[in-house]
């Protein structure tokens, strides 16, 4: 899809990492296919893909070679005026939710 030009285009980090390596060079190895099935059937849905849409996406990366620990939660979900819409909480489909992994 990237090569056809499907994709929309990646952050400029990702872009430069395809520049330099090449988008082929990446290896990929699913060893969950039936999860990551029903993970692709559901995330790449139109109504989900039009919330992705809506999302402003920022990467970081390290100048050096680094690394990091993430926990068993690592994912972290925010809204500013959280104790407005209380109390049914936030997730992935509410507007302004700020989500970093």
């Amino acid at each position: 899809m990237y090569h056809a030009g499907e994709l929309w285009p990646p952050p400029p980090q990702l872009q430069k990492m395809f520049e330099t390596n090449g988008i082929d060079e990446l290896h990929i190895r699913i060893s969950n296919w039936k999860i990551l099935s029903y993970i692709l059937v559901v995330g790449l849905g139109r109504e989900s893909v039009s919330l992705l849409a809506k999302y402003n996406y920022h990467v970081y990366t390290a100048e050096t070679p680094s690394f990091f620990v993430t926990s068993d939660n690592p994912v972290a979900l925010y809204h500013g005026d959280y104790h407005e819409i209380r109390p049914y909480g936030v997730g992935l489909a509410t507007d302004g939710v700020e989500v970093t992994l």
